[in-house]
């Protein structure tokens, strides 16, 4: 019998971790729709870190591309501090991506209390998701929401790309407005 070098025991070795870690089973593959879930609930829990958290690194980094006036603009003091609750541009500066994205949906959703109140009392159902190319998912979830007798209904999106064997949200469209006026707001 053939005895192994050290270098094919190392290998063996670490197929072996990667074959035991695939199985562990704190590592079970979540839906696109489990992970919508709980990003729906930090949401509503006002857990920013939390949805920091469950958003995919390339999109907290494309959304943080979006606004780069507030990380790149001298004169965007005021518009930092009320959207990122920071002073300076190198406060700004120093923030990760998902430090920023904690902060500044922090900043945005604070700014309008009746929206909060709005996401904390409603109900969230999960309705399926849509797939787009084989690492790209679009939720579709509706948002249920009563008051004094009154009910409204939204059915709404949340698109995700995959990350290992978990789905991470990505920032929608409606940012690209923001990121605009930003850039004028800074050449002025």
């Amino acid at each position: 019998m053939k005895r192994l070098g050290h270098r094919s025991t190392y290998l063996l070795a670490l197929g072996l971790l990667a074959l035991a870690a695939e199985r562990m089973p704190g590592q079970v593959a979540e839906t696109p729709e489990q992970v919508a879930g709980r990003y729906m609930r930090a949401m509503a829990a006002q857990q920013w870190d939390t949805m920091a958290a469950l958003m995919h690194p390339a999109g907290l980094h494309q959304l943080r591309s979006l606004l780069a006036p507030l990380f790149e603009a001298p004169s965007m003091d005021g518009a930092r501090q009320d959207m990122l609750g920071v002073q300076s541009l190198k406060e700004a500066q120093d923030l990760s991506d998902t430090r920023f994205f904690a902060a500044f949906i922090s900043h945005l959703l604070h700014s309008q209390p009746a929206v909060m109140d709005i996401l904390r009392d409603s109900k969230t159902q999960m309705i399926g998701h849509v797939p787009e190319g084989s690492d790209t998912v679009h939720v579709v979830y509706r948002m249920n929401y009563e008051k004094d007798g009154v009910g409204v209904s939204k059915l709404d999106v949340f698109s995700m790309q995959r990350m290992g064997s978990t789905w991470r949200g990505l920032p929608n469209g409606d940012f690209r407005l923001l990121g605009a006026m930003l850039r004028r707001q800074a050449r002025s």
